[in-house]
């Protein structure tokens, strides 16, 4: 079995994990239904590779860490005989220091993004929340961990996918007992489920170092990123 987990979502989902399981990937927060299906164990791991069909629903949009993103490609490449790959070539979820252009254009430094809070600041902390056909940015900067995610809005909130009471109460006794700055909050993420309170508590503190470590380098750092977030890729499928 492959050390890589995936996380499949959407209309591809049941062949995905056919294949992917088959080819020794960790599958993660699968489905009752797609478990029954094919026989198969969800693990409750963070997901290495994040998998969704495109808004088209021509194919899938893949976000996944750089390191594990070149091996899943070749798999894809000899599981399917007609694919086509297409880098976005920009982090989702990266945090970059933008060049207000007029119009709602960001110059992300190479890239263009589009921001639709209009502003008249010159420069802008911005994040990719989204890629279509280009990258859709926010000035509400949140902060992606494995287990948790810092966002800017006071409070706690729980994974929808965490569905254990018990669970869901440790989760929030552990976050009121953290420091974290005004104006931000917590989202625990589907894979806090079970993990020891130690590793939660010292991710939590390094994203809340993460935050001020980019807020202390946005007034003198270069257009362009600060904080890396995912590698993104599509693959469209092809006829056959």
């Amino acid at each position: 079995m492959k050390d890589v987990t995936v996380r499949i979502r959407g209309i591809y989902s049941t062949a995905l994990t056919k294949i992917l399981a088959a080819r020794g990937y960790g599958i993660c927060q699968v489905s009752r239904l797609i478990q029954k299906r094919l026989g198969i164990e969800s693990l409750d791991r963070p997901p290495d590779i994040d998998i969704r069909h495109t808004y088209n629903r021509q194919g899938i949009s893949i976000v996944a860490n750089g390191a594990v993103l070149g091996e899943f490609l070749e798999d894809m490449k000899e599981d399917f005989s007609d694919i086509f790959v297409i880098p976005s070539g920009i982090d989702l979820y990266g945090i970059y220091k933008g060049k207000n252009m007029g119009r709602g254009e960001i110059d992300l430094g190479g890239f263009t993004g589009y921001l639709e809070d209009r502003t008249t600041e010159r420069e802008l902390l911005v994040q990719v929340s989204e890629i279509r056909n280009r990258p859709i940015l926010t000035t509400r900067i949140s902060y992606s961990g494995d287990y948790a995610i810092l966002i800017p809005q006071e409070g706690v909130k729980i994974s929808r996918k965490v569905e254990d009471s018990e669970e869901r109460r440790r989760l929030f006794q552990i976050a009121n007992q953290l420091q974290v700055s005004p104006g931000y909050g917590l989202l625990w993420r589907t894979a806090a489920t079970g993990c020891e309170q130690g590793p939660l508590e010292n991710e939590v503190r390094k994203l809340v170092e993460d935050m001020h470590r980019i807020q202390m380098e946005f007034p003198s750092a270069r257009t362009g990123l600060l904080r890396e977030g995912k590698k993104h890729v599509n693959i469209l499928f092809g006829g056959e």
